[in-house]
């Protein structure tokens, strides 16, 4: 398990176990005694499997990860056939933005942050220290390429080299040479872009990357993710001087549109202030009907800092939801992020 020793990992096990009993328990108490009895509350399965997931350390693992995946995987085994369920998660991060002017301002912001790819971009918002909404607008105009290396001898701070790295957009929409951005193993890296050629227009090149690798096994493979915009971005990165690193083999997916996303928002500070405002994002929710506001940004000396790790998420499929459908809430505070979790689960007809 990620971030679990082995003692840790026996005694979520043991939480677990315990938790399963109480469930059969209960379920053989309440259903098959007699087959007129209402069936089981499937809340209370629900919140006793949030509680031992909790007090294992794993549900702080997933969350942190934004593994909805491995939660529902988890929690499939854990629920019985008879019950079904949707696990939606809302997020509040710390955002910092500090004033570095002598004298109060208000301007429109700006800062790039690379959303799991289960967000519902919809759903984002910029929160002051007062808990108030600012305006908001969100472009999304990312792409993402996930790249497999294969490392044959040990690496510490050295440099790779991708030759060939195949950049493409969407028609009409030029490469943004000036937004890479690369993710070793969830953590950013240092990376330049050593070269790129055009393949007869500007929304499909080929380019040369060098990136550093903080740690590498030997003989074993990391995985990295790149990501680049289309057209204009808030974020003009100035790359390090890095030299050409080692050719390595690796793999590439085929560039697709990320969930990684500039986000422009409106905030007043005072002079040389430090304020800790935050940003509110959902996972696993139902699109909605937003318009964002429109803001061209003005930022001057302040700084905008937000969560430097990109973990990739997917989106579990659920099949088939009832009308009758309860919720059951539950708040985890894990790594500074606040995520209010809404376990939805059902009986099945």
């Amino acid at each position: 398990m990620v971030g679990l020793s082995r003692k840790a990992f026996i005694r979520s096990v043991e939480s677990v176990i315990a938790i399963l009993l109480f469930i059969s328990f209960y379920n053989l108490a309440t259903q098959n005694l007699s087959h007129s009895l209402p069936r089981a509350d499937p809340t209370i399965q629900a919140r006793g499997l949030m509680d031992a997931l909790e007090q294992s350390g794993m549900l702080n693992d997933y969350l942190n990860t934004y593994s909805l995946n491995e939660l529902t995987n988890s929690l499939k085994y854990l629920l019985p056939p008879t019950q079904g369920f949707k696990i939606e998660l809302n997020y509040l991060e710390p955002l910092i933005v500090t004033n570095n002017n002598n004298e109060q301002v208000a301007q429109n912001l700006s800062f790039v942050r690379f959303f799991p790819e289960s967000t519902n971009l919809d759903s984002v918002n910029v929160l002051n220290k007062e808990g108030k909404i600012l305006p908001l607008e969100l472009i999304n105009n990312y792409y993402k390429i996930t790249a497999t290396v294969q490392v044959s001898k040990e690496l510490v701070n050295e440099t790779i080299t991708l030759d060939n790295v195949n950049l493409r957009t969407a028609n009409n929409e030029a490469i943004n040479t000036t937004s890479l951005a690369a993710f070793v193993e969830e953590s950013r890296a240092e990376l330049n872009l050593d070269s790129i050629v055009y393949n007869n227009n500007y929304y499909d090149a080929n380019a040369s990357i060098t990136i550093l690798v903080p740690y590498a096994e030997q003989n074993s493979v990391i995985n990295i993710a790149l990501f680049y915009a289309s057209d204009e971005s808030g974020e003009i990165i100035n790359y390090p001087t890095l030299e050409q690193g080692i050719v390595l083999p690796y793999t590439t997916s085929f560039p697709i549109k990320s969930k990684a996303s500039e986000v422009r928002f409106t905030a007043e500070l005072e002079a040389n202030e430090e304020q800790t405002m935050s940003l509110y994002y959902e996972l696993n929710t139902e699109p909605l009907t937003r318009s964002f506001n429109s803001l061209t940004t003005d930022q001057d000396k302040v700084e905008v800092q937000t969560r430097k790790s990109y973990y990739a998420s997917t989106t579990p499929l659920t099949s088939y939801q009832s009308t009758n459908t309860y919720n059951v809430r539950k708040t985890v505070v894990t790594s500074g992020l606040n995520c209010l979790i809404n376990f939805k689960v059902w009986n099945y007809e």
